[in-house]
């Protein structure tokens, strides 16, 4: 007698409906091994089980059949873990009217009301439990090779400094503020001098890095390079792609100075944008996913969210409570980082790492110079270019700023501080100007030595090991990557 798998009752259990939230989680945290807390993804995978338990449990009620409720239930899930993935596949084929959310959204609503009236008028072999209970156990079993595979062959050397007792180890801030343009920028572009700001970084011995240039035009490619001390030479491109975006959120979150100054003794805080060696980020993120994010963001509802939700709060919902609440985020996030970078200063012990990265003067330009909330609509999607906002909000960002370096340098002289933008205004179509950014240090102990060697952002932190611990790093040609 031949003993047939599809007849046992054990290889037919209709475990496929929790195999698939197993399968959607793992593929995604193999897909990004180093920028997913194990212990989170875990959590992710029993909630999206969870979730598949109660609706099961809503399907037996309606089809009196175990079989029939899983895979309606299956059905289900399927739609919303892979309508991301299937929206971009279609994307890349046509864009026109079949890649529309008008027809996505049609289309597999229409595709799974009519499976669930035909789950309820027919049965179903015991073989179709069988193959998906099967297929997802070999997809499973794949991805956890693949993860183990990766876990094998990484190489987890991190870069380390040699310390000795007669190294200076003062407290270094590192204070971002995000797209704020440069000296020649702002006298090109904007006709603005800005000298009372530069004369009152100079009167709080700061030296101001003269026609300083940024590497990289936009957020994560500067930060990457500015955090591992490197170019992306990687990469043949700079676009915003998923697999771009990932290889730079990998070299933040194994940040090379973050790392270094760990191995020498510091204590590192994190008030950036960034999750970073195991600290995340404090912020509710607007543009940058981390975390689970990177799995969850393919999802139908967080695909539906980014791209209709807030488009249509946006456009149609300009007086409501749900429209402030967005446009209002950077600003509450701005509060909260700059308010921990004023409580860190108080921190003893030993001596501190602080890097913190302000959304000011990036859009939404939210204060004009005199620190006047602007109106509601002056904050809309369609004042990004408003070149008289920005200059506005960098006025009153000159404040802000101004007010925590004084307040720092009063109750840390010693301290090394690193103030610069990781890029200029990217909205007046200027050249090559988009790269001039702001670059100032304050080091009142003279630890940095050759400071006006330093012209790009690349290169802050290489002089900076030099000088402090003596490590012969090399300075890197003070490129721009278009």
């Amino acid at each position: 007698m031949h003993f047939r798998i599809y007849e046992s009752k054990f290889f037919s259990i209709p475990i496929f409906f929790v195999l698939l939230p197993v399968f959607f989680v793992l593929h995604g945290y193999s897909e990004n091994l180093l920028l997913i807390n194990f212990n989170d993804m875990l959590l992710l995978m029993l909630f999206y089980i969870a979730l598949e338990a109660c609706l099961f449990l809503v399907y037996l009620r309606i089809y009196k059949n175990s079989f029939k409720s899983a895979l309606a239930v299956f059905l289900s899930f399927s739609i919303y873990f892979f309508f991301g993935a299937f929206h971009d596949l279609v994307k890349s084929f046509v864009n026109n009217f079949l890649s529309s959310y008008t027809f996505l959204l049609i289309l597999p609503t229409l595709s799974f009301l009519f499976s669930l009236i035909y789950l309820k008028q027919r049965g179903f072999s015991k073989k179709l439990a069988v193959y998906l209970n099967f297929l997802f156990i070999f997809l499973i079993f794949t991805d956890i090779g693949i993860i183990i595979f990766k876990v094998i062959n990484y190489d987890d050397k991190e870069f380390s400094i040699s310390t000795s007792s007669t190294n200076k180890k003062p407290n270094i801030y590192l204070i971002v503020v995000d797209e704020y343009a440069g000296e020649d920028q702002l006298k090109s572009t904007f006709h603005c001098e800005n000298h009372l700001f530069f004369n009152a970084l100079s009167a709080l011995n700061f030296s101001v890095i003269k026609y300083s240039k940024s590497n990289y035009s936009s957020t994560p490619f500067s930060i990457a390079s500015l955090m591992s001390m490197s170019f992306h030479n990687e990469l043949s491109n700079f676009e915003y792609t998923d697999e771009n975006l990932k290889y730079c959120f990998t070299k933040i979150s194994k940040s090379n100075v973050v790392s270094g100054l760990k191995s020498a003794g510091y204590q590192f805080f994190n008030y950036s944008i960034f999750d970073i060696e195991g600290e995340n980020s404090l912020i509710n993120k607007t543009f940058l996913k981390s975390g689970t994010q990177l799995i969850t963001s393919q999802t139908l509802w967080n695909r539906v969210k980014r791209d209709l939700y807030e488009n249509f709060v946006f456009r149609y919902m300009r007086n409501t409570s749900l429209y402030k609440h967005l446009i209002m985020k950077d600003y509450y996030n701005n509060e909260l980082l700059y308010d921990r970078t004023a409580q860190a200063i108080k921190h003893s012990g030993n001596p501190k790492f602080v890097y913190t990265h302000l959304l000011m003067p990036h859009f939404p330009y939210y204060f004009n110079p005199d620190g006047k909330l602007n109106s509601i609509e002056k904050l809309g999607p369609e004042n990004l270019k408003n070149k008289s906002l920005y200059l506005g909000y960098l006025q009153y960002a000159n404040k802000k700023i101004l007010d925590l370096l004084n307040k720092l340098i009063s109750e840390d002289k010693n301290a090394i501080v690193v103030l610069l933008s990781d890029h200029g205004y990217r909205y007046a179509n200027d050249g090559n100007m988009i790269y001039s950014n702001l670059l100032a240090i304050y080091d009142m102990q003279h630890y940095i030595s050759d400071i006006e060697s330093l012209h790009s952002n690349v290169n802050v932190f290489r002089l900076l090991f030099n000088s402090l611990f003596k490590t012969n790093l090399k300075l890197l040609p003070d490129k721009n990557f278009k």
